[in-house]
């Protein structure tokens, strides 16, 4: 076997190497120092494929100060790594951690200083309160805890306070109901699951982002094409598909949109809303200067563009331009623009705009059953589709789909 597939370690430690320079197998190698080893990780950081309420229950180290003078590479040390015990597994769990400005810089000198030939780190933003050495995985573990507290605890701590609150509104049994069943869902669902991650969107007053609006219209979807009478003449689709029509109108180019293979799919929708008059719904997001979730309906029945907007704005003048000049290519007949019919946003909220744009292409499929959303009912609505996003992520985790009764 050659030897430039094997680290030797006596070629490259304490050398002057750069870690910019180092080939693959010298970083594979130091790279393996810096991972918490499993059986200690779950010691000192929540499990994976724990619930997110006994995620919340893992008590992180907090963040202590660091004096400015400290020089991050003095964190680093040659004297060789402690062995772990029950007393330094503790002391993991309980010690303040650095500044995420400290963390961030040591994790970028971490290659460098290994490469150097420290061998362990300490905790020296206490001074000599803490004599012990640790492996290097100790930055890695550092890093993950303010990953956890930043990204992952913060806003599932606001979400578990919102639900709460919920639990003891006595005005409405319906809303105590739904809260109780969303903190059920906290005790099941697995933290660490990618979909799960951003659910707690749902929970509180916070806008929607494309995955979540992207699970809603899948759920409108099953629902329809569970509907005999409905699956025939009426599909959903994703965000992709505004941005899809912009991208061909923007080529104006009539060719290019007949043959180029990217726009295939659009051009089979075309033919279906127009042939076979079906009728299609949609929503969008109007960008980043005017952040805000819309609904569209292209009705191929009655010849219609039809768009709800909560705050009652009009249709972009490029938006419009693109969905007319898409069915012109599939159509000489001009189709028409009608207001869809939508819960009207209130001025002073900027986050239910997803869960209205929604509604209405719920209320539009299911206009008997479906109502139109009252501001009242948001929070219902929300923690609705938090507990059906649920339902469909243990079925697929744990193939037990009746652990939780079904929402109508």
């Amino acid at each position: 076997m050659s030897t430039d597939t094997i680290f030797i370690k006596s070629k490259w430690i304490s050398l002057g190497k750069k870690w910019r320079d180092v080939p693959p197998l010298v970083k594979r190698a130091g790279k393996n120092e810096f991972l918490i080893p499993s059986l200690i990780r779950t010691r000192i950081l929540p499990s994976l494929g724990s619930s997110i309420q006994e995620m919340l229950a893992v008590t992180l180290p907090t963040q202590g100060t660091t004096m400015t003078s400290i020089d991050p590479l003095h964190f680093f040390s040659r004297h060789p790594a402690e062995p772990i015990t029950e007393a330094s597994i503790t002391r993991l769990r309980r010690l303040p951690i650095p500044t995420p400005l400290v963390v961030r810089k040591l994790v970028e000198l971490q290659g460098q200083a290994w490469l150097d030939g420290f061998q362990s780190v300490r905790y020296m933003h206490l001074g000599d309160t803490v004599v012990t050495h640790f492996s290097f995985w100790l930055v890695s573990f550092w890093a993950a805890v303010l990953d956890m507290r930043k990204d992952v605890c913060k806003p599932w701590i606001s979400a578990r306070e919102w639900t709460n609150a919920r639990i003891h509104k006595k005005w409405s049994p319906e809303l105590r109901e739904l809260a109780g069943d969303t903190k059920a869902f906290l005790a099941a669902l697995p933290w660490d699951n990618e979909p799960v991650r951003v659910m707690w969107r749902y929970l509180g007053p916070h806008m929607t982002m494309s995955s979540q609006q992207n699970d809603m219209l899948d759920n409108l979807s099953d629902h329809i094409a569970a509907q005999q009478h409905l699956a025939g003449i009426m599909c959903v689709k994703g965000l992709a598909l505004t941005v899809k029509i912009m991208e061909a109108a923007a080529t104006r180019d009539a060719g290019t949109y007949q043959t180029e293979n990217s726009f295939r799919w659009i051009r089979e929708l075309g033919d279906d809303i127009v042939q076979r008059k079906q009728k299609t719904l949609t929503q969008h997001h109007l960008g980043k200067v005017y952040p805000h979730w819309v609904s569209l309906v292209i009705d191929g029945e009655h010849e219609l563009i039809r768009y709800g907007d909560s705050f009652g704005g009009n249709i972009p003048p490029d938006v419009l331009e693109a969905y007319q000049w898409w069915l012109s290519q599939h159509t000489e007949s001009q189709f028409s623009l009608q207001r869809l019919p939508i819960a009207i946003q209130e001025v002073n909220d900027t986050s239910s705009c997803g869960f209205l744009a929604h509604n209405s292409l719920e209320h539009f499929a299911f206009p008997e059953s479906v109502p139109l959303l009252a501001t009242s009912e948001i929070q219902g609505a929300r923690m609705k589709i938090f507990i059906r996003t649920g339902e469909q992520i243990l079925a697929q985790v744990c193939s037990n789909t009746n652990l939780f009764r079904s929402l109508p």
